[in-house]
């Protein structure tokens, strides 16, 4: 419109004076300039004609032609500055003629605020701006804005508004016109390109598109599957004139809400982003799942429907002028229909393993919550706010077998994910564990969570949630696991942090007899396979915070004996012992008195223990064969260097075994006679 001659860029404006003025001088400086060109012309021709007789003349008639073509340029130049003055001067009156219109401005103001959200907040923002329009500059930018939001020439269109309004209804009918001609969900209808080219490298399969499609309706359906109906068929279609038969598998998951189209079309379109309990949020699920299910799953149909609206996606060329060769990209196509509540995706496959695809969707179903979802069933204890578990029970497959470990599943906001491992679901030890809402930044590929983010975020955040109650009962809900959880495994971890809790309460539990927690030194595993061989359960040691009996307790209890007198013939035993230990080289202090207690009686599973005035020996010890009260009898004489684990009694102890086993060789008479001697004690 600015500087040109050529356009009508006054007609129409209300001052009709200011308009034939500006005609006026327009034909007046363009019959000057014709004039001036003509004169030039004539100047010129004139100039040859007598150059080759009077040369001082041509060169100043040339001067002159030149001087009249500077001038002719100078009044064009103030002629079209003239114009634009009182141009720009009419659309500071175009404007407050907008303004002065009921029905016009409120509709400019709409429209500006709802295609411009980044530069306008709201409405009344859009009046300020418009208010605070008050120079020529001014004028020409709400111009432009207008017509860049609206298409072009509707602030033209705008200008045929007189102060007396007959021309407002219309002026308003064109301005109707303009915007629906130029609005974004008319360009839908027709055809929308996603940008979104068929060369984006995106690798989904299967799995993972049904699993966003049914996380769609999850989360808009408030963290639940029910109500939720995936419905699926497959039939067959035949081709007569080829003689083949193709699969159709179709797909359609239905639910009861409605949403608006244009959360469909754009990238980072989603009423998800600021939610705890969705675990969408980027805005693209929906549209790179259909991107993929037509590129690279063979669907033939993928649409969306929610009241009076459906939308199809579907590939097509992309325009030419949009990118520098030919291409395709993700298109989708707005239609009207008759308006139904809810909404519904369906997704149509064709070729032989149609059937196969379609049962990829109604096993997606078993991958969010339901109430028809068994890994949520008998839950050990669930916050809705917050998340909870179910212990799995052992299962014991043989009479006498190890228990067989179970492992269950992991939903983060009530969908599954994978832990610690991208290729597996069922990996969380001895527990179904979830959350009711998202724990950590979101993952558009919602991948995994690591076994550090499990002990970080999610343990804690359902754990401090429990009361004191929860916690008692859920530490009994391990009670089949007290003895087999492995260390660093969620079950030990998620186990240790309700016991912390409830021992930073200062809280005891009742557990039978049979139960110990195992807090013998790095070792000493003889001691608890001597406890286990006994019908003891030795369980993971942190129990013993609230209350658990300690095995190292239990096995000095064991060290506490009521001395028996010895027999005859238990005495004579002692005496071939030390008879024996003296051969060995064992010095005086070591050939120590023995006492004598019952291990049957005081159901202990020793057969010596060291004491630095004399040794005890159990009866049933003097009772085993000679080689076998020797080795429990210099194990005790060991013990003067240290208890077990010591270097220096493990160094003794291998030694004295030496000897005997030298003894044995090297005086082999000896030996026999000792151990008949034993023998014949024994009768």
């Amino acid at each position: 419109m600015e500087g040109s001659l050529d356009k009508p860029s006054v007609a129409g404006f209300k001052s009709k004076h200011k308009i034939q003025e500006i005609h006026q001088k327009r034909s007046k400086l363009a019959s000057e300039v014709v004039l001036m060109r003509r004169e030039r012309d004539a100047k010129k021709n004139e100039s040859k004609r007598l150059r080759h007789r009077v040369t001082g003349k041509s060169r100043d008639l040339e001067v002159e032609s030149a001087n009249y073509g500077e001038l002719a340029k100078k009044k064009l130049a103030e002629g079209k500055e003239e114009i634009e003055f009182v141009m720009r001067g009419q659309l500071l009156r175009v404007l407050d003629n907008i303004k002065a219109d009921p029905k016009i401005y409120p509709e400019i103001l709409k429209q500006l605020a709802e295609k411009n959200p980044i530069k306008f907040k709201s409405e009344r923002e859009v009046e300020r701006y418009l208010e605070s329009a008050t120079t020529d500059a001014d004028a020409v930018g709400v111009a432009k804005l207008i017509d860049l939001t609206l298409g072009s020439g509707t602030f033209r269109t705008l200008s045929f508004l007189d102060k007396k309004g007959d021309s407002a209804k219309s002026v308003f009918k064109l301005l109707k016109h303009n915007i629906e001609g130029a609005s974004f969900e008319k360009q839908v209808e027709r055809g929308h390109y996603l940008n979104l080219l068929e060369t984006y490298g995106v690798q989904w399969n299967l799995e993972k598109v049904s699993r966003d499609s049914v996380q769609n309706f999850f989360d808009a359906n408030g963290g639940t599957l029910d109500g939720v109906h995936i419905e699926t068929s497959v039939e067959e279609k035949k081709d007569v004139a080829n003689k083949k038969t193709t699969k159709i598998g179709r797909v359609i998951i239905k639910a009861p809400q409605d949403y608006d189209w244009r959360e469909l079309i754009h990238f980072g379109g989603t009423t998800k982003q600021d939610s705890e309990t969705s675990v969408g949020g980027f805005g693209e699920g929906l549209k790179v799942a259909s991107f993929v299910l037509l590129k690279d799953q063979g669907a033939t149909t993928v649409r969306a429907a929610s009241r009076d609206w459906e939308l199809e996606y579907y590939f097509d060329s992309v325009a030419s002028e949009s990118y520098r060769k030919p291409v395709k990209g993700l298109h989708a196509k707005k239609r009207t229909r008759d308006s139904e509540p809810g909404n519904y995706l369906e997704i149509v496959f064709e070729g032989e393993d149609a059937d196969k695809k379609v049962k990829v969707f109604e096993e997606a179903r078993e991958l969010f919550f339901s109430s028809q979802n068994p890994d949520f069933w008998g839950a050990s204890f669930d916050n809705k706010a917050t998340g909870g578990f179910k212990v799995l029970s052992p299962d014991l497959k043989q009479k006498y077998s190890h228990l067989q470990r179970q492992t269950g599943r992991l939903y983060l906001a009530g969908q599954r994910t994978h832990f610690d491992s991208r290729d597996k679901w069922e990996n969380v030890s001895d527990l179904n564990i979830w959350t009711w809402k998202k724990i950590q930044p979101k993952d558009r590929d919602r991948g995994m969570i690591t076994r550090q983010e499990m002990g970080k975020d999610v343990i804690p955040l359902i754990v401090e949630s429990m009361s004191i109650e929860q916690l008692k009962k859920s530490v009994y809900d391990f009670k089949d696991l007290w003895d087999g959880l492995e260390y660093f495994n969620t079950s030990y971890t998620l186990l240790e942090s309700i016991v912390d809790r409830l021992a930073k309460e200062k809280i005891n539990l009742q557990f039978e007899k049979q139960y110990l927690a195992s807090d013998l030194p790095f070792g000493d595993t003889w001691i608890g396979d001597a406890l286990v061989s006994k019908g003891f359960k030795l369980c993971v040691p942190f129990l013993k915070k609230i209350g658990m009996k300690g095995a190292t307790e239990q096995f000095k209890e064991w060290q506490s004996h009521d001395r028996t007198e010895a027999t005859s013939a238990e005495n004579s035993k002692i005496s071939i012992l030390q008879k024996a230990a003296k051969i060995l080289g064992l010095s005086d202090d070591e050939l120590k008195e023995v006492w004598i207690f019952s291990a049957r009686e005081e159901n202990s599973v020793m057969h010596g223990q060291y004491n630095p005035m004399f040794y005890w020996m159990a009866r049933e010890a003097l009772n085993e064969p000679f080689s076998d009260a020797l080795h429990t009898y210099v194990h005790e004489a060991a013990h003067k260097e240290g208890p077990h684990g010591n270097a220096k009694f493990d160094y003794t102890l291998q030694d004295y075994i030496q000897r005997i086993h030298r003894f044995i060789l090297d005086h082999k008479k000896e030996w026999d006679l000792l151990e008949g001697e034993w023998k014949t004690t024994n009768k």
